[in-house]
């Protein structure tokens, strides 16, 4: 048996801002299986305007509100971000969620600051490890049949507003 991975990127349309309701993500009718997907957010330097303004230690757990999965017209799927994420940050060793947290949610080690940062958010599909509580399991990542037949695969993201990843939200 044999697998290939491929690794897609695809500039999202400047409609996906701050605050975005139910942004559509069309997958490739040619696309039968995931993996894993991301969001990669470039985050900017904070304005100098004053020192409490900076982002909160792990910035990447705010950013997505909710994902959802339509296929037909229909929710197949839904969760909140953060809720999952938390879980799954609480469930790692210290070791663990250090680098996860530097790595995908844009914490800086040892300081809290309004630097700019590049988050690598993992999109949160029905197999994925990071709703099983730790990824260590049997189970492994698990995958998720994208091929629905004559429809096509759609996902939704809802955005926070920038005010939540900031710890003064003035």
């Amino acid at each position: 048996c044999y697998h290939v991975n491929v690794w897609r990127e695809e500039r999202l349309s400047n409609n996906l801002d701050w605050g975005s309701k139910n942004f559509s993500v069309y997958l490739p009718e040619s696309l039968r299986v995931l993996n894993s997907i991301y969001l990669q957010v470039d985050l900017p330097v904070l304005s100098p305007s004053g020192a409490t303004n900076t982002y909160k230690a792990y910035p990447g757990l705010y950013i997505i509100d909710t994902i959802r999965l339509v296929s037909a017209g229909q929710e197949v799927y839904t969760c909140k971000y953060a809720d999952f994420m938390a879980d799954y940050c609480q469930s790692l060793s210290e070791e663990e969620v250090k680098i996860f947290s530097r790595t995908y949610l844009g914490k800086v080690d040892g300081i809290v600051s309004g630097d700019a940062r590049r988050v690598m958010l993992p999109l949160l599909l029905p197999n994925s490890a990071y709703l099983g509580r730790h990824g260590k399991s049997s189970r492994g990542n698990g995958i998720f049949p994208a091929f629905l037949g004559q429809n096509r695969l759609e996902i939704q993201l809802t955005l926070n507003t920038a005010q939540f990843l900031v710890s003064n939200s003035a």
